[in-house]
């Protein structure tokens, strides 16, 4: 079967956030608040955002729903007695500000752009990005910031989507979207349990940029894979650039 697409995950695969803490984030998370009029200490809203975020974890890890920022504020400014709502249009504002030091702090990995390039100019071959993150405009913020929007045909995010990778639903929007079969496409990413065993699942082939750390094994167990029978991806390679070369193999073997 020819290859027709490629996806991309995003953080960690084509770029990474530099010199941004949670301390940091944190902090400009409550000051926007207190400029927008919620009037709260920042040790009590450090506190409960802590806790709301580290319950919200649990829920993205074992069933795979995603959690939004507004979710996150929503939830926090209940445990300290503010009733507000996620149509709030305040909160819109707040969390749009909160991202821009996350824009300003991207860097983009090296040969990313030639990359993109190469693949759809030299093998005609539609890209497509399917990420794990808690704002859909964010995403489409950081890519334009990057210039890298243009590239993709299709880009779907799990904040849009109400579920994350690996989950195979929001898989199965992007090749909907995308108008191919699993067989048909590669996905490329960082994280083994996301993006390798979650594309594993669905039949596409699959290839690791870079050496993270092996997931636990809970994880593993969580989409179906065992000590006995690791999750591997089909190829390994330590730098994005490195991709064009198995695209252009897989290519020829396709004719």
């Amino acid at each position: 079967m020819q290859l027709r697409a490629v996806f991309f995950d995003f953080v960690n695969t084509l770029a990474e956030f530099h010199d941004l803490s949670f301390k940091d984030t944190s902090r400009n998370l409550h000051q926007l608040l207190v400029e927008a009029g919620f009037q709260v200490s920042y040790s009590q809203f450090h506190q409960y955002y802590t806790e709301v975020i580290q319950g919200y974890i649990t829920i993205r890890k074992k069933m795979h729903k995603e959690v939004t920022n507004l979710d996150f504020i929503v939830e926090t400014l209940k445990c300290l007695g503010m009733k507000t709502e996620k149509s709030d249009p305040k909160l819109h504002s707040i969390v749009n500000a909160y991202f821009i030091p996350f824009r300003e702090s991207l860097r983009i990995f090296p040969k990313t752009r030639e990359t993109l390039t190469t693949l759809k100019e030299d093998f005609s071959i539609k890209l497509g990005m399917i990420s794990n993150f808690t704002s859909t405009m964010a995403i489409h913020d950081f890519l334009t910031h990057l210039d890298l929007k243009h590239f993709f045909d299709v880009i779907v995010v799990s904040s849009e989507v109400g579920l994350r990778k690996p989950h195979r639903h929001i898989f199965e929007i992007g090749l909907k979207k995308m108008e191919v079969e699993p067989k048909e496409t590669a996905f490329v990413g960082d994280d083994i349990v996301c993006d390798i065993a979650g594309a594993n699942d669905m039949g596409m082939v699959t290839i690791q940029v870079g050496s993270p750390a092996p997931p636990p094994i809970d994880q593993l167990a969580e989409v179906g894979q065992t000590t006995k029978e690791p999750c591997l991806p089909d190829y390994k390679v330590d730098s994005i650039f490195e991709v064009v070369d198995i695209i252009s193999n897989l290519c020829q073997s396709s004719k």
